[in-house]
């Protein structure tokens, strides 16, 4: 049907696939999905998606409410906005920042200062390990499409405890 999202989103697209996106207008056009993509997309948008393929779209989608909230003050010593070995920015602006972040099993684990809240959005899932400073870890079997919320003013390390994990971590602005 014919939708508007309410709130800025973030997005995580889980297969190959493509879609036919209808305006308000009638005018429609094909545009392809691709695995892993991860997106931001802006609040008000109206359209109508229908999958065209088989098997159709299957996507993650994050609502952001426009509501800022100011950074948690970091006095742990590390690093903010370090998450994993390998991680490459996707999207920075006014409301977030998107991460494509992969973590290698047997890999030291990446200790950061958490200054904003974050969703983590699974591409690859496997067993992660989350260790809060000064508590101890915390190790999880998250799949594919899962998705987590942690809140600002911690200081963790996140790490693979089994298999090659990759997410995408949205920071909430």
């Amino acid at each position: 049907p014919l939708h508007r999202h309410r709130y800025f989103f973030a997005g995580l697209d889980l297969n190959t696939a493509t879609i036919k996106v209808t305006q308000p207008d009638g005018r429609s056009r094909l545009s392809p999905v691709i695995k892993n993509r991860m997106w931001f997309l802006p609040r008000d948008l109206t359209h109508q998606e229908m999958s065209t393929t088989d098997p159709g779209r299957h996507t993650v989608v994050i609502d952001i409410k426009d509501k800022h909230v100011p950074e948690a003050a970091n006095t742990s010593g590390l690093p903010a906005g370090k998450y994993a070995d390998s991680q490459s920015k996707v999207v920075d602006n006014d409301h977030v920042i998107i991460w494509d972040c992969a973590w290698a099993p047997g890999a030291e684990a990446i200790s950061g200062f958490d200054s904003r809240d974050i969703f983590i959005a699974f591409a690859e899932g496997g067993d992660f390990s989350i260790v809060a400073l000064g508590q101890a870890a915390k190790v999880q079997h998250y799949d594919t499409g899962q998705a987590i919320f942690l809140p600002s003013g911690q200081a963790r390390s996140f790490a693979s405890a089994g298999g090659t994990i990759h997410a995408m971590l949205v920071e909430v602005k």
